[in-house]
Parts: C-alpha cells; sequence; structure tokens
C-alpha cells in the first residue's frame, strides 16, 4: 500500500510538476518546495498539502503511516532525512549506489 502512494509520487515527480511555482522533480525537490517556512521540517498538514497539489490519493490511515513512519524522532514533524528515507524503502524499484 506504501509502495502505491511513493508510486504517484515519484510519478509525479518525473513528469515535472510544480508546486506553488517551484518545479519538483525528486524527493528534495519535493520537500523544500513544502517546507515553505524553511525550517528543515514539514507538518502533517504541510504534507498533506504537497500529496494534494500532486493528485497522489491516498488512505487517511495509510497516510498516518506515512507520516509515523517519516517522523523519525516522533516530534510531529518529518524531517528531510526521514522524509527521503521513507521514500526510498518503500518505492518499487530500489537504486543502489557505491
Amino acid at each position: 500500500a506504501l509502495e502505491h502512494v511513493v508510486h504517484q509520487v515519484n510519478a509525479a515527480l518525473h513528469a515535472g510538476r510544480k508546486i506553488d511555482d517551484h518545479k519538483v522533480t525528486d524527493g528534495r525537490s519535493f520537500f523544500k518546495s513544502l517546507d515553505q517556512h524553511q525550517r528543515g521540517a514539514l507538518s502533517r498538514s504541510e504534507l498533506a498539502h504537497g500529496f494534494k497539489r500532486l493528485d497522489v490519493a491516498c488512505e487517511d490511515q495509510l497516510f498516518d503511516d506515512l507520516v509515523n513512519t517519516m517522523d523519525e524522532n516522533h516530534n510531529g514533524l518529518i524531517e528531510l532525512h526521514g522524509f527521503l528515507l521513507a521514500l526510498h524503502r518503500a518505492s518499487p524499484r530500489k537504486i543502489v549506489s557505491e
């Protein structure tokens, strides 16, 4: 189920979608476009806003699971590392770089 959400996100990113005039092409640019306060972390509502802007469909329970996975230190905020790691782990094709 998480894989399906990540697939939707990746498809939107590879299509070069825009969020608030920011072109998003990968997880990092997606995160930065949502982090409008430039604090290095996203709230649940900011992530939900980003998913809606990319037309990513995600049931509430699945969204909760994804946020809990991304929130590594359980402070209610999603930091870049946790965001990218969760996207990578749920990605159907793993890219290994050395």
